[in-house]
């Protein structure tokens, strides 16, 4: 038997401990507010609340993993300074786990990619900005250890109560120079499966993870007018600065192969009903 460990059961994570738990998996959730891991306790998760930034999370972490059983780690945390110094908090929290660890999957990001417009599995890392920098040094601390680690590099999340769709019913679609630009998503159930597969194999490397159909803003934004949705407002009918328009499209059909899975929803014009029927089935 394995305890498989959620640092991180948030958006996604959350969804990937649910998972395990369908499984009949032992499952032990971390996150800093209790109150977004309610759904996973209900489904029998063991449930902690605490500040894994925090100088005492190394130590409280080893207690709750006090075990002989082997530990499986989905570590769902963008980089978070460690107290008021500038070591990752994930390096403190893997040292308290120590020889214990056999599996990590790290949930990273595209921002590790930098400028490159076309990404696959053979895109080199060459980030560009200080995000992307801390991202690829957690990715290098995931897979510093004895354990087996693999990296899913994922393109923008999106799902029920988050996404493109949510910031046009809300009227808070900024950024209107963005509108034409190339964007690569993933839905968070493909990605919580992917973690999950991840979790349960012993593949390493890093992968990029997205569906199959890269688009801008204004194209999904049509498709979200047209199920009923609020439209683009006036003020977003300017295009993109050519160069602007280019975006990044993201590849993940070698994620999916290596672990042997499908797309749910190979694009936005499925994930977006998806989405849109659960928030209405949870406020039934």
């Amino acid at each position: 038997m394995a305890l498989f460990l959620v640092i991180g059961a948030g958006y996604t994570g959350g969804r990937v401990a649910r998972r395990l738990l369908a499984r009949g998996e032992r499952v032990l959730a971390l996150a800093r507010e209790a109150e977004g891991m309610a759904a996973v306790a209900r489904r029998g998760a063991q449930v902690a609340a605490m500040d894994l930034s925090g100088t005492s999370a190394p130590l409280e972490l080893a207690r709750l993993t006090a075990t002989e059983e082997e530990l499986r780690l989905l570590y769902a945390l963008p980089p978070l300074a460690a107290g008021s110094g500038r070591e990752d908090a994930m390096a403190r929290l893997l040292r308290a786990l120590g020889q214990r660890l056999s599996r990590l999957v790290y949930l990273s990001s595209t921002r590790v990619y930098g400028r490159a417009s076309i990404v696959d599995a053979r895109t080199p890392a060459a980030p560009e900005d200080e995000v992307g920098r801390r991202r690829l040094e957690a990715e290098r601390l995931a897979a510093d250890g004895p354990w087996r680690t693999l990296v899913l590099r994922s393109a923008a999340i999106y799902g029920p109560w988050r996404g493109l769709h949510v910031a046009l019913r809300r009227g808070e679609l900024g950024r209107v120079r963005d509108l034409d630009r190339v964007v690569s998503r993933v839905y968070v159930d493909d990605l919580a499966a992917l973690a999950e597969a991840a979790l349960l194999c012993e593949a390493v490397g890093a992968q990029p993870v997205a569906d199959e159909l890269p688009a801008p803003a204004r194209e999904v934004a049509a498709y979200c007018e047209g199920l009923g949705l609020p439209g683009l407002p006036a003020s977003a009918s300017c295009e993109a600065t050519p160069g602007e328009a280019r975006g990044r499209r993201v590849d993940g059909a070698a994620a999916r192969l290596l672990l042997g899975l499908t797309s749910i929803h190979p694009s936005y014009r499925t994930g977006i009903p998806a989405a849109l029927a659960e928030e209405g089935a949870s406020i039934e």
